[in-house]
C-alpha cells in the first residue's frame, strides 16, 4: 500500500523552490546541485579540444561548471568562461572580437594580481591592456564595407585585401550551401567588414603569443577556453568562429571545451577547394549529453541520480523513492520516459505533478496517470515557448503534423528515417532535428535494422508522451521489445511533396527571440 505524504508539508515547500533554482545554471551563486556523471568530467578534463553535444536542459552549463570547480584549486591550470548568451547578437566578425575581449580581460585581472603585478618588470600587464584597448577600438569601427561577389569580383579581392579573406568569403559561401540556406550568387551584394576580418586574421599570431607568454609567466601548464551555448551563434558564421578559435590555440597549450546544441550547429564546413572549422575526431573529441532512450535504463539511473542528488539536498530524510507509486508501471518510470532522458525537463515535469497534487488536497504519491497529465500540461507551455523562440515555428508545425499524422495511420509512436532520405533531403532532416532539440519528438536510436529491400540502418524518432496518448492511450514505450519491433518508415520525398513551401531561402535554424 501506497505511503500517504503531505504534499503541503515545510519541506516539499522547499524542494519545490530549489527545483525552480537549479533549472538553469546560475554563476552568480554557488552551484545549485552537483553534476551527476562526472565521468565527462575527466573527459574534459583532458588536454583536448571537446565539444559537449546536448539538448538545452542537458546539463551542458553544469557540466562545464563542474569542470571550473575540479580545476580551480590547481595552480598549473586556468579557465576562462565565454558565455555566448551574453554575446550571440554580434555580427561576424564581431562575435570574434567580443570572444577575444573575454579572453584577455579575464588574462589581465589574473596578471596584475597577487605578487605577479607587483615582481615582474616585463610590461605583461601594458601590453595585454594595449591589446584590449586595440581590440575595443576595432569593435568599435563601422561595418560599412560591401563587395558584390562574384567569380571575376573574387579575384580582385584576392589582390586587394589579400588571400585570407578571399578564404573566408568562400568559407561563408560554403556555410551557406552545406546548410541549405540560399547561396551567395553574382546578383546579390555581400556585406562584410573586411577591414577587420584583415586585422583579426594579421593580428592571430600575435594574440597567441600574448596568451603564450602569460602561461609563461605564471607557470601555467594547460588553459581551458570554455565556450558556453555556441549554438547562439548565428549558423553560418559558427564554422569561422570556431576556425578561428582553432587557429588562436594552435601550437599552445589552450584547449577548447565548447557546449553547444547539436541539431542547431555548424562546426565544420568542405567543400574540393575549402574547409573551415573544427572537423569531429581529426580537430575534437564528442560528449554527448543526449541519452537516447534506447538504452532506457541507463536514461533513467542517470536521471535517478539527479533527482536523488536533488532529494539529498532539501528534502532529506525523505528520499526520490517515496514521491513515487511503484505499483504497476511507475511514476519514476514515465517520468523519465516523458523527458525523454532530459534532466530539465524531467524537473518541469516533476514539478507540474507536485503542484497539481498540492492542488488536490490528495496526500498519495505520484503515479503513472498523475506524470501522464502533468506532461500532457508541460507539452502546452513548450508549444509557447517554441511559438515565441523559433523564427520558422510554422514550418516545425507543418513537419509536426506530418510525423503524428504517420504514426495515428500505423497506431505507432514512432517511425524511421534512412540516412539516405537524410542526405538527400537535408532541410527536412534539419527540421526535424530542431523538433527534437523543441523535444516534441525524441530520439530512440541511431542503429534500426530497416528492412532488407532498402539495407543499412536508420535512425528512429518516436513521439513524446504528451502527444502519442491522445491516439494510443495504453501504449508505452517500455513495454514494447524496441529492437524488434517494426517501426513505420517517414518518406522525405513525400514529406517535400507535401509543403511546396518549404524552400532553402526559409531560416531553417530556429534563432531564439526573447
Amino acid at each position: 500500500m501506497p505511503q500517504s505524504i503531505d504534499w503541503h508539508n515545510s519541506k516539499i515547500n522547499d524542494f519545490l523552490v530549489h527545483l525552480d533554482e537549479i533549472l538553469r545554471e546560475d554563476r552568480s551563486r554557488p552551484p545549485a546541485y552537483r553534476f551527476i556523471d562526472l565521468g565527462f568530467v575527466s573527459q574534459l578534463s583532458s588536454k583536448t579540444h571537446h565539444v559537449v553535444f546536448g539538448r538545452r536542459g542537458s546539463g551542458k552549463s553544469a557540466l562545464l561548471r563542474e569542470l571550473e570547480n575540479r580545476l580551480s584549486g590547481l595552480e598549473e591550470s586556468r579557465t576562462i568562461l565565454v558565455d555566448v548568451e551574453s554575446i550571440a547578437q554580434k555580427s561576424y566578425p564581431n562575435v570574434i572580437i567580443e570572444i577575444l575581449l573575454i579572453i584577455f580581460r579575464d588574462l589581465l585581472e589574473q596578471t596584475e594580481s597577487g605578487f605577479l603585478s607587483r615582481l615582474i618588470r616585463n610590461r605583461l600587464p601594458a601590453k595585454i591592456h594595449a591589446m584590449i584597448k586595440d581590440l575595443e577600438h576595432l569593435r568599435q569601427r563601422a561595418d560599412i564595407a560591401k563587395h558584390l561577389v562574384s567569380g571575376q569580383i573574387e579575384q580582385t579581392l584576392g589582390r586587394e585585401v589579400g588571400e585570407e579573406l578571399t578564404v573566408v568569403t568562400n568559407i561563408l559561401k560554403l556555410a551557406a550551401k552545406v546548410s541549405d540556406r540560399k547561396t551567395v550568387t553574382a546578383e546579390e551584394k555581400f556585406e562584410e567588414t573586411f577591414e577587420k576580418i584583415r586585422v583579426l586574421f594579421n593580428k592571430v599570431g600575435d594574440y597567441r603569443e600574448l596568451i603564450r607568454r602569460f602561461l609563461g609567466r605564471k607557470s601555467i601548464e594547460v588553459l581551458y577556453i570554455l565556450v558556453d551555448d555556441f549554438y547562439q551563434i548565428d549558423l553560418l558564421h559558427q564554422p569561422l568562429v570556431a576556425d578561428y578559435l582553432k587557429r588562436l590555440l594552435r601550437g599552445i597549450p589552450c584547449y577548447l571545451k565548447i557546449a553547444t546544441v547539436r541539431n542547431r550547429s555548424l562546426l565544420f564546413v568542405k567543400d574540393n577547394l575549402y574547409e573551415a572549422g573544427l572537423q569531429a575526431e581529426q580537430d575534437y573529441r564528442s560528449v554527448d549529453l543526449d541519452f537516447s532512450l534506447e538504452d532506457f535504463q541507463r536514461a533513467k539511473d542517470f536521471l535517478s541520480a539527479v533527482l536523488n542528488n536533488a532529494c539529498e539536498q532539501k528534502l532529506s530524510p525523505l528520499t526520490a523513492d517515496a514521491l513515487f507509486d511503484f505499483s504497476g508501471t511507475s511514476g519514476l518510470t514515465i517520468l523519465t520516459e516523458a523527458s525523454g532522458g532530459n534532466p530539465r525537463d524531467l524537473i518541469n515535469i516533476l514539478r507540474i505533478a507536485m503542484r497539481s497534487k498540492q492542488i488536490s488536497g490528495i496526500s498519495t504519491p505520484i503515479t503513472y496517470q498523475d506524470i501522464r497529465e502533468a506532461a500532457g500540461r508541460y507539452h502546452k507551455i513548450l508549444v509557447k515557448d517554441a511559438e515565441r523562440s523559433f523564427a520558422n515555428f510554422e514550418i516545425l508545425n507543418a513537419i509536426l503534423r506530418e510525423v503524428i499524422e504517420l504514426c495515428r495511420k500505423n497506431r505507432d509512436i514512432g517511425f524511421y528515417v534512412t540516412k539516405k532520405d537524410a542526405r538527400d533531403f537535408p532541410a527536412i532532416h534539419s527540421l526535424l532535428g530542431q523538433l527534437v532539440d523543441s523535444r516534441f519528438l525524441h530520439v530512440l536510436t541511431r542503429t534500426y535494422t530497416i528492412p532488407a529491400q532498402e539495407g543499412g540502418v536508420a535512425t528512429v524518432y518516436i513521439l513524446p508522451l504528451a502527444i502519442y496518448t491522445e491516439f494510443l492511450p495504453d501504449e508505452s514505450l517500455i513495454e514494447r521489445q524496441t529492437s524488434s519491433k517494426k517501426y513505420p518508415r517517414m518518406a522525405l520525398a513525400e514529406v517535400s511533396e507535401h509543403l511546396p513551401e518549404l524552400s532553402p531561402e526559409l531560416v531553417l535554424i530556429g534563432k531564439a527571440t526573447n
